[in-house]
């Protein structure tokens, strides 16, 4: 999952459980996975990303929530160097 302004580019997400599907044999089983395009930093692990949803011959057969397995922190904007403070001072 792409992450703005945070201390890693992207998040990594995986269901919180199990995701069961009973079917017969031969039956093409489809999984769509609900994220957004994008997030914003701060994301924790174990947070709410998403659901995969799984279809067998286009019918809903079950769910599973997605969620964030790794932290990842807003960061900081730099120090501003010395010049950069006298220009504020002085603008």
């Amino acid at each position: 999952m792409p992450v703005i302004g945070g201390t890693a580019q992207t998040a990594a997400v995986a269901p919180a459980g199990e995701l069961p599907v009973f079917h017969r044999g031969g039956e093409q089983i489809t999984v769509t996975y609900r994220l957004p395009s994008f997030v914003y930093a701060d994301v924790y692990a174990g947070t709410h990303a998403g659901e995969a949803v799984a279809y067998i011959g286009g019918r809903e057969a079950g769910r599973a929530e997605l969620v964030y397995t790794q932290d990842v922190p807003r960061e900081e904007p730099p120090e501003p160097t010395l010049w950069e403070r006298i220009w504020q001072v002085l603008d």
